[in-house]
């Protein structure tokens, strides 16, 4: 029985595999082999990609491709763990802002718990001026009042003693008009 033709073309990424693969078996990559991995292709498109890939003009994927599992393993581990570094930063930050964002609303709330008690002695120092104030201005229309009365006692005073000077006049002048001494 003859063999199958290939359905399709070669490509360069299959012989770059079969190239990788050969070369991880200890076998030189010719082109009689990679054509048996791959299963066809002429002598021609195998050798021009067979260059290519020896000459680095493959994909970065055939690239990719290229690097031994190890090293691939290796770089995995690194991404993991730059990965986990990142998560941890990030939850040691977070849990840092949400420090200080605690230590923000606690002293939002102290600043708020003051304010309401300034707020309130404000009130009641207002309360108590209001009503010494009224108490002030009673007392002002009370002094007022009693000064008032002080003056007029005092005009009262200043009349009576008049009156009683002239009276005491009177008494020692009698009547007769002469001046009596009333030791006499």
């Amino acid at each position: 029985m003859k063999p199958t033709k290939r359905q399709h073309p070669v490509t360069l990424a299959e012989v770059a595999d079969a190239m990788r693969e050969l070369q991880e078996e200890g076998t030189e990559p010719s082109v009689r082999a990679v054509r048996a991995r791959v299963g066809g292709g002429s002598n021609t498109t195998l050798m021009r990609f067979i260059d290519m890939v020896r000459s680095g003009s493959a994909s970065p994927q055939q690239h990719l491709d290229e690097f031994p599992s190890r090293l691939e393993s290796l770089c995995r581990e690194m991404v993991q763990t730059l990965g986990e570094l990142a998560d941890e930063r990030v939850a040691k930050e977070r849990a840092e802002v949400q420090a200080v964002r605690r230590n923000i609303e606690a002293r939002w709330n102290t600043l708020l718990m003051e304010k309401e008690t300034a707020v309130n002695s404000f009130e009641a120092e207002k309360r108590i001026t209001a009503d010494l104030t009224q108490r002030l201005e009673a007392l002002t229309k009370k002094l007022e009042s009693v000064v008032a009365d002080r003056d007029e006692l005092k005009d009262r005073a200043n009349v009576a003693e008049a009156l009683n000077e002239q009276l005491n006049e009177r008494l020692l002048v009698g009547a007769d008009g002469k001046l009596t001494h009333p030791a006499d």
